[in-house]
């Protein structure tokens, strides 16, 4: 019989990896409209954008109110600190 290993994962952790997965998106689109020359895509790719930058935004609100609910954890807090660094990086 196969077992499998389920990894507990906890909300603060996941919505680490999905700030630090739209901040990485972000950065390849941005390279990716640099070089395209499709008008098609690029209306897509800036779709895109558009609403990882919305949902960054409510990530940035579910922070504040995780930090303001109740003891800041140093996770709570990684979370707020990742939330509020700046989209656009090099």
């Amino acid at each position: 019989m196969n077992k499998t290993l389920k990894i507990s994962d906890s909300l603060t952790g996941s919505l680490c990896r999905e700030i630090d997965y739209i901040r990485y998106r972000y950065k390849y689109i941005i390279n990716s409209l640099i070089n395209c020359n499709d008008l098609n895509l690029k209306k897509r790719l800036t779709d895109e954008i558009y609403k990882l930058k919305i949902r960054r935004s409510e990530l940035k609100d579910i922070s504040k109110k995780m930090k303001k609910e109740s003891k800041a954890s140093i996770s709570k807090l990684f979370l707020y600190e990742l939330c509020h660094r700046p989209i656009e990086y090099i």
